[in-house]
């Protein structure tokens, strides 16, 4: 079987077939368009817009990052609101089965989750957080870039260094079956997955 695998390993690379003509840029991206309409923006004149995610009703929520105006919502119907004016520097936003904002808070080097009433509570304080993904179970993976790791917070004031020496993580998530966590590396084009 030897010589086979090899054979296969070592086989020369076979092109792709060519987009269908009507495809433009990414073809998953582009099969979730309604067929005859093209991107359209949706907000327009923020500086710099980051941690895009959505609630449990479909609402769209974002960070005005360099902008300083919050966390903006656009509901299903396409209402444009402000969620939260104070929550200025964020990055990596998601929802957790709480309805909670989970949400990385830079300026203040901390992890945070914000209720409907725009209550914060500290879940860690001193960490370089960038990015996170929230669990079923409401524990929270968050990369640290600065210092080369994923962090796990189980709960407020818990939490346990999971995994060094991703030169630069970056974005993360988890399958939906939650069993496989993937961390993106900001300064190459590799994706780590790991069991859970």
């Amino acid at each position: 079987i030897l010589p086979d695998a090899l054979r296969w390993l070592w086989r020369k690379d076979e092109p792709l077939p060519a987009p269908a003509p009507e495809a433009k840029g990414d073809l998953a991206l582009s099969g979730l368009l309604i067929p005859g309409k093209d991107w359209e923006p949706v907000v327009e004149d923020l500086k710099f817009v980051d941690a895009p995610c959505t609630d449990a009703d479909g609402a769209f929520y974002f960070s005005d990052l360099g902008g300083g105006t919050g966390v903006h919502k656009i509901a299903a119907d396409g209402t444009r609101s402000v969620f939260n004016a104070k929550a200025v520097g964020l990055s990596g936003m998601k929802f957790g089965p709480d309805g909670r904002l989970y949400a990385c808070h830079n300026r203040e080097k901390r992890v945070i989750a914000i209720n409907a009433a725009g209550d914060v509570e500290v879940l860690l304080t001193d960490i370089g957080c960038n990015d996170l993904v929230v669990t079923h179970k409401g524990h929270v993976y968050v990369t640290e870039t600065g210092k080369k790791q994923v962090v796990l917070i189980e709960g407020a004031g818990k939490s346990r260094v999971v995994d060094t020496g991703i030169p630069a993580p970056n974005g993360i998530a988890l399958s939906p079956d939650q069993e496989t966590l993937a961390v993106s590396d900001y300064s190459g084009s590799a994706a780590w997955a790991f069991r859970v």
